[in-house]
């Protein structure tokens, strides 16, 4: 029986067993975690005998079980999974979803609680050990990309269809019939963002602890920017999230504001393109005029911070605000005026693959490929500068030339793709293909045809993927750069590079022309540069072969009290638009399923008939909500669940209905029986014939 945490059902039906279930029980109940580690129950203490006597648990075994013991059979709840249709010829007994989905024979149920956290276990990837043990602390430790909206005018879904139109309408122009192997779709989904950088820029980047947009780097001109950009690091955030004061966050906000305007001010009187603050009344500040302000805040840290933390905290603001007055005097990125006007200056550049744009630095930056499906990131097939300058229309004739610069601006956004949309590959290598045949006016293009043309033209005629403004560097997969260029760097800079990337830091053979400032002249591609790029996009390259698919929206959301929404690139209409388009005479159905995963639970999933703003009263707008509570303690000794709920009503009555649980309909026992470790799988089934709309888990739970 799978109901034995329904309290309902336990008094309508009688059951084998006779105590109580545990309401740990099956994964989280740390007394039966530990009778199931000994070989000898006796020499257990006696609240864990006592325990597992008092309150029935799952046997780990299943329908497997052969104990016919009356003590067993009296305590232990026997559910019988669905058996894996291979068993023994299983090619999927390493993952962990598909053990804790289906049964096979000889291996548990529900494996052993391994001793050591996922990320601590030296073992996690040995299938002998996969096979015995489970394990807890599969936690997400990257940092937050924030959202900022920078794509929410952008229509994904009809950009595909009017680009694919297009490209179809100029292969039966060329009489012939456009044909997308599947390696070509194989080869785009493997592409991972690639962004080339100078040394300053990179030393800044390890300083802020972020990967930023050529704006982001303008705000730093300020004082108050740097000094949020200090705050925000997470070092700093760190011990903030230690105490969780806002007196203390308060005060912290006030030093380190005060540490980085004096900085600035004793630079000021030299660059009057800095500016302390413009609501500051001081018209020429001294370093001395933020002094008593700094020793007051130091005062009252002391008595409630480590000395090591405020000295933590100090060094931070002081590196942040070198680094962002350094950064100033050297070119962040290219900086082509159009890209204001195009808004691509809000995000970073990169390259949706192999980046020969020499110009931009030596040192390589791989992103992750879960970057590409944050809300704000997306890409076009050309550079945003070659839509403003007009070239793209002669790249790819199948797209005529508006003519105006506001018209040309509108076709850019109108050629943007999104990674979380599906059938983005397919449109992407129709591109592709056209632009790589253009010569030979040929749409018979293979993997190698392709290859050999993004080694030979610029890289502003190649995908450029514009990622959002501001991103932690956990999100960085590898990092290149020459060893002659990485030893150039500040000692503090390669000590930070190397405890930040660990072993996707790569520190090449291959050296490169350096000038008398240690650095390269990025304009000039001499034989050593280019031997060097060469040896790069190989062994990107050679990475592609292997990629690592995500599917979806990929967001990291900070703490907002459900203030801020974040709109995900697709809307239900387009998404449903697309389904009947690719599963004709199969739509006879009107359901609709919404799946997601969440790490730690308390997130709201919020469904309109428009797009909600903020900043107006919104009378006529219709909302679904669901809310996931936060999941629940494994440690404590009662189980204690807070609230899951739907609701037909405004999102901002979240505080109201997790007081008093007044709601179209609510749960306190949503996560209980759940493996609560790890990612989770939700579903949220909505039944438009009959308005019933169902919250429930997926996969493994």
């Amino acid at each position: 029986c799978t109901r034995f945490h329904d309290d309902k059902h336990l008094q309508e039906e009688t059951h084998p067993f006779r105590s109580p279930p545990c309401p740990f029980t099956p994964f989280h109940c740390q007394a039966y975690n530990t009778l199931s580690r000994t070989n000898s129950i006796k020499t257990l203490p006696i609240d864990i005998q006592n325990h597992c006597l008092k309150y029935s648990h799952v046997c780990r075994y299943g329908r497997q079980c052969h104990e016919t013991s009356d003590v067993h059979l009296n305590n232990t709840i026997h559910v019988a999974r669905h058996m894996c249709p291979y068993d023994s010829k299983c090619t999927k007994k390493h993952n962990e979803d598909h053990l804790n989905s289906f049964s096979h024979s000889d291996i548990p149920d529900i494996r052993r609680l391994c001793l050591y956290q996922n990320y601590e276990c030296r073992d996690k990837r040995k299938s002998e050990h996969i096979l015995q043990y489970r394990h807890n602390g599969n936690y997400d430790s990257s940092g937050v990309i924030n959202y900022f909206g920078q794509n929410r005018m952008i229509d994904f879904v009809s950009n595909q269809e009017h680009m694919l139109k297009a490209i179809q309408d100029y292969a039966i122009h060329l009489k012939q019939t456009l044909s997308i192997p599947k390696e070509i779709q194989k080869f785009i989904k493997g592409l991972q963002p690639v962004h080339r950088c100078s040394k300053i820029i990179f030393e800044s980047i390890l300083v802020h602890g972020h990967v930023m947009s050529c704006e982001h780097m303008e705000h730093l001109k300020k004082p108050r920017f740097a000094a949020q950009a200090a705050q925000e690091h997470k070092h700093v955030r760190a011990i903030l999230d230690r105490y969780k004061l806002p007196k203390i966050e308060d005060h912290v906000r006030v030093y380190i504001q005060e540490l980085i305007s004096q900085k600035y001010s004793t630079k000021y009187g030299s660059n009057s393109a800095f500016v302390i603050d413009s609501s500051s009344s001081m018209t020429s500040p001294t370093p001395n005029d933020f002094d008593e302000t700094i020793c007051k805040e130091e005062r009252f840290l002391k008595s409630m911070l480590k000395a090591e933390e405020i000295d933590r905290i100090r060094k931070r603001a002081i590196d942040i605000a070198e680094a962002s007055w350094n950064l100033q005097g050297d070119p962040t990125g290219i900086k082509y005026a159009p890209d204001k006007v195009l808004g691509t200056n809000k995000h970073i550049f990169s390259i949706l693959g192999a980046h020969f744009g020499h110009y931009y630095g030596d040192i390589f930056l791989v992103f992750k490929n879960e970057v590409m499906l944050h809300p704000d990131a997306n890409f076009s097939p050309q550079a945003a500068t070659a839509f403003n300058s007009g070239r793209t229309f002669s790249c790819r004739p199948w797209v005529k030339d508006p003519g105006s610069d506001e018209a040309k601006i509108k076709c850019f956004h109108q050629s943007k793709l999104h990674c979380s949309i599906p059938g983005y590959e397919y449109v992407a290598a129709a591109e592709l293909i056209a632009m790589t045949g253009l010569h030979k006016k040929t749409m018979d293009i293979n993997i190698k045809d392709i290859l050999n043309r993004w080694k030979k033209v610029d890289s502003h005629q190649v995908f450029e993927a514009h990622l959002p403004q501001l991103i932690p560097l956990d999100y960085i997969d590898a990092v290149y750069i020459p060893k002659n260029l990485f030893n150039s760097l500040t000692s503090a800079a390669q000590e930070s590079a190397k405890k930040t990337f660990g072993h996707s830091l790569h520190l090449t053979d291959l050296e490169v022309n350096l000038g008398l400032n240690g650095d390269v002249n990025v304009q000039l591609l001499d034989k050593s540069r280019s031997k060097y790029q060469n040896y790069v996009i190989d062994k990107l390259i050679e990475k592609i072969e292997h990629p690592t698919h995500f599917y979806g929206t990929v967001i990291t959301l900070a703490p907002s009290k459900f203030s801020d929404h974040i709109l995900v690139p697709i809307t239900i209409n387009k998404a449903y638009d697309q389904y009947r388009h690719t599963h004709k005479g199969n739509t006879s159905s009107d359901d609709t399923y919404i799946y997601w995963k969440a790490m730690y639970g308390d997130m709201m999933i919020t469904l309109s008939n428009e797009p909600i703003n903020p900043d107006k009263i919104e009378p006529n707008i219709r909302y679904l909500v669901c809310y996931v509570a936060e999941r629940p303690s494994t440690t404590t000794t009662n189980y204690n669940e807070s609230y899951s709920y739907i609701n037909a009503s405004d999102p901002y009555r979240h505080e109201i209905i997790m007081a008093n649980g007044r709601c179209s309909s609510s749960s306190r026992t949503f996560y209980r029986g759940c493996n609560i470790e790890g990612f989770l799988t939700y579903c949220l089934k909505i039944e438009k014939k009959t308005g019933q709309v169902t919250l429930s888990h997926a996969g493994s739970n």
